[in-house]
């Protein structure tokens, strides 16, 4: 006989203070922008699973969010996991969800490059499919592949007032994901840990079928940690991001890059804990994309950095 298994929750949040402030400068001070607000979110949730037997389960979730200004929204999500053997699982997850625009988005205004949307903004929605593999190849070595594709609608992005010509956020773009990532990890009995990650990715314009900028198609990811003794450990990690577009609308390209970081972190004490992070050890230039809305196309990633982090627990 299967077991349900049931998880709910409710949650509330008050912004008492949201603030935005432009003041122009140049020629004279002249304050041009400011808004303040307050509003809040609520948010109820409700998810049960489902063991019918050894080999199958079902997980089904409903979830409601209700903000100030931008209405009520209810998303569900169902997974079935079957598992022919100890060894092996696959997962179906169908999900949809949303991503509330922010105040910038939905309250700025200066009056001549950028002024609120006249109607209001709405919420982006992704409808989502996944399958996942996972397996098991002995007590140390698992690996995972999955196959997703997402479909965005009402992508804010900008539109042009075509009485005044004055930009303002709109809910325009539709877009579609479809990819595949892999991952294999590995564990020794002396603590050592591995982790090599790809993935593939097409994520495209849904009117014109125009790779969206941004979006490099192959991403590769490795990850080690060595225990250098009981208390201290050594980790690297390597990305390698391939080209990708800087502008949707344009051929101008950014060219691919490889990072390289370490770390050395460990217990000093019961209390104190250390870590040395030394970032882009190889100081590779790299850049990331800025949209057709600004002068430039890019920016330049951080260069070489060395950064420490103390902790002390009480």
């Amino acid at each position: 006989m299967g077991q349900h298994r049931l998880t709910g929750g409710l949650e509330y949040q008050a912004n008492v203070s949201q603030e935005m402030h432009n003041d122009d400068i140049y020629p004279v001070y002249h304050p041009s922008f400011h808004y303040e607000a307050r509003d809040h979110y609520r948010a109820a949730y409700l998810q049960d699973e489902y063991t019918l037997n050894d080999k199958i389960s079902f997980s089904a979730g409903l979830r409601y969010d209700d903000y100030d200004g931008l209405g009520s929204t209810v998303n569900p999500r169902l997974a079935v996991i079957y598992r022919p053997n100890k060894d092996l699982s696959i997962k179906g997850v169908m999900a949809r969800a949303f991503r509330a625009p922010s105040v910038f988005e939905k309250y700025y205004e200066d009056g001549y490059l950028l002024k609120r949307n006249p109607s209001g903004l709405d919420a982006e929605t992704i409808q989502a499919y996944e399958v996942i593999f996972e397996y098991r190849m002995n007590p140390w070595m698992r690996g995972e592949l999955s196959l997703y594709n997402y479909e965005i609608k009402d992508l804010v992005e900008f539109n042009s007032d075509p009485v005044d010509n004055i930009p303002f956020y709109d809910n325009l773009g539709h877009a579609k994901t479809r990819g595949v990532e892999f991952q294999v990890q590995k564990h020794w009995e002396n603590g050592t840990e591995m982790r090599l990650g790809y993935a593939w990715q097409d994520v495209r314009d849904q009117d014109d079928n125009i790779r969206l900028s941004g979006s490099p198609p192959h991403l590769l990811k490795w990850r080690g940690s060595y225990p250098l003794s009981e208390n201290w450990r050594l980790a690297g990690e390597m990305r390698y991001v391939a080209s990708s577009y800087s502008h949707h609308d344009s051929n101008v390209r950014l060219p691919a890059y490889t990072l390289t970081d370490i770390t050395l972190s460990g217990n000093v004490d019961e209390h104190w804990q250390l870590g040395l992070s030394l970032y882009n050890v190889f100081d590779k230039k790299y850049f990331y994309p800025l949209s057709s809305d600004f002068p430039i196309d890019r920016y330049a990633g951080e260069g070489r950095t060395l950064r420490l982090k103390v902790d002390y627990q009480f």
